[in-house]
């Protein structure tokens, strides 16, 4: 079970942030170079867009790589980001800006 993340549920913004900053705050400490922003079952692109170019925003000056996965929906039914060409999109979208 569970939410495979949260990053791209709506009204879970909040609790996105503090989890982001908390994986920040291991990534210093533990000197990791990458973090991986689980999207979510049934989420909303805006707010996914939205919570990538946060992670990107207070990551990006640690050092730290933000991490997506696309996951079909045969292996994971309902995860948001599904494909490559979604993920190109989503990460083409947060770069841009």
């Amino acid at each position: 079970g569970g939410e495979r993340g949260l990053a791209a549920l709506p009204g879970r913004e909040e609790e996105f942030l503090r989890s982001l900053q908390q994986g920040a705050d291991y990534a210093e400490r533990l000197g990791c170079s990458r973090v991986h922003c689980l999207a979510g079952l049934l989420g909303s692109s805006e707010i996914y867009r939205s919570n990538l170019q946060k992670a990107a925003e207070v990551l990006g000056p640690l050092g730290v790589e933000v991490l997506i996965e696309p996951i079909n929906q045969r292996s994971m039914p309902n995860y948001h980001l599904n494909s490559f060409g979604q993920a190109e999109r989503f990460l083409a979208e947060v770069i841009s800006r």
